[in-house]
Parts: C-alpha cells; structure tokens; sequence
C-alpha cells in the first residue's frame, strides 16, 4: 500500500528525475525578472527554468524580495502555527466520527481525530492513534512548551470529555507545524492581491498550495491545483496568468472540515 505523494514520488523518480528532501531554500540567483537557480542550506545549487512554491508567502517573499523588508512585513498574510499530539492507544478504536471540534474554553485542544478512521492501512488491529491539534501564535508561551506538559494537558482534556483514561495511552508524539493556518483578517484579500502583483514581476515563479497561496484548502483541491499547473505549462501559458488562476480557484473551493 502506498499513499498518494509515494506513488507520484515513485512515478517520478521511474521518469528519470529526481526527489531531494530535507534542504532549504536559502536564497534565489535572478537575472533580471527571472530566478535561474536556487541555492540551498546545504550550499547546494540547482539551476532551474520555472519555481513551483509551496513555502510560506512570507518565506517566499523574503528569498525574491530580500532588500524590500518593509513591503514583506506591511503586507504578508499573518499565518497561525499548528500543535499536534498523537497518542498512541491500546484499543482497536475510540471514536464514531473521523474528527470532533471542541470549543470548550477549558479545553487546550480545538480538534479531535482518529488517523485509522481514515484508513486502517498500517494499523494493528488492536491499536489505534488519537490526535489532538490546536492553534496559537510564535510568541505564545505553549509554542515552546515543553513536549510532556503539552501531552499531559491533552491527555487530561480527553479525560474530561470522557473519551480516553490515561491508562488507555501507550505513548504520545508532539508535532509543531509552522505557519499553518492562514488568517482571514480585515484587510487579507487587498494584503493577497498587493502580494501576488509583486511576486508575479518575477517571470518563472508559480505559487501554489495551503501555505504557497494562502489558502485554507484540502488535499483533493491539492491535487486538483497541481493537475491545473501542470495542464496550463504544458500550453504554453504565463506563470502570472497560472499564478492569477490558482487564486481564483482558491477562492471556488468547498471546505470540507
């Protein structure tokens, strides 16, 4: 069994091309209007034709922008980081619905699911994964809490809403994802469009996903964005035309959540 991006990686790699991971982009080599490499962490450098970002807006507009600090803090889209806590738990399953909301104040977590509702691929049948995620800010305390204090509180919300004892948990995981959730404050959609007219200057970048576009969007319109990428390259059409597309797409999308 293989999920999605492991077949496509495997698809690709079968075409000749090749996947490199754990670098960062550190800084863009442009002539002109036009990236033509992209130095890494690692001091590496790729020569490159066209930029498909994924990143941070703001991420991304540091690295093309980097002497216009003022432009990139006025006008970047605030995004909110993400914590979440995996437990694992001695019991083939615990919940009837793939996720719950909690809007509880004295609750510290504001989703509930469970990974094997999804799909019980991988899982021993008499185990199964209970994640609690929440959001907060960078200079929020809990962003750096430490991993045992964060799992306790959570494992003690799960106690409250009656869904786990703690002598149902084996063990527990704390990832922190940064730059999450975009925010849909006043002002985001003229913050967008001042963005987008900037970044498209630059000949050869295309932005597209959750964090490359802003956008709180699902892995099927994921997927749906890069087929239309892929789609409008192959005809010939501007990275600026692609990038005005996708946002305008963005904005079509049913949230499913």
């Amino acid at each position: 069994f293989y999920d999605i991006c492991e077949c496509m990686a495997e698809e690709i790699k079968k075409q000749g091309h090749a996947i490199r991971l754990d670098r960062r982009p550190i800084r863009f080599v442009r002539e002109e209007n036009r990236i033509v490499s992209v130095i890494f962490d690692d001091m590496s450098e790729e020569k490159v034709d066209i930029v498909i970002s994924s990143v941070p807006l703001k991420e991304l507009a540091v690295l093309l922008f980097p002497e216009d600090r003022g432009f990139i803090d006025k006008d970047c889209i605030r995004m909110r980081h993400c914590i979440v806590v995996y437990f694992l738990v001695k019991k083939p399953r615990v919940l009837d619905d793939h996720w719950i909301f909690c809007a509880d104040k004295d609750i510290p977590f504001s989703r509930i699911s469970e990974q094997k509702l999804f799909s019980d691929a991988h899982f021993p049948k008499d185990r199964t994964i209970i994640s609690c995620d929440f959001t907060c800010e960078e200079d929020d305390a809990v962003w750096n809490e430490k991993d045992n204090s964060i799992a306790e509180r959570c494992k003690q919300g799960l106690e409250r809403l009656k869904i786990l004892n703690p002598s149902d948990i084996i063990d527990y995981r704390v990832a922190r994802i940064p730059h999450f959730y975009p925010v849909y404050d006043i002002g985001y959609v003229k913050k967008v469009d001042t963005l987008f007219a900037k970044i498209n200057q630059i000949e050869n970048v295309i932005c597209i996903g959750r964090l490359g576009l802003c956008s709180y969007n699902n892995i099927d319109h994921c997927l749906d964005m890069g087929i239309l990428v892929a789609r409008e390259l192959a005809s010939g059409k501007h990275p600026a035309c692609i990038n005005n597309e996708l946002l305008q797409r963005a904005h079509s999308y049913r949230i499913v959540d």
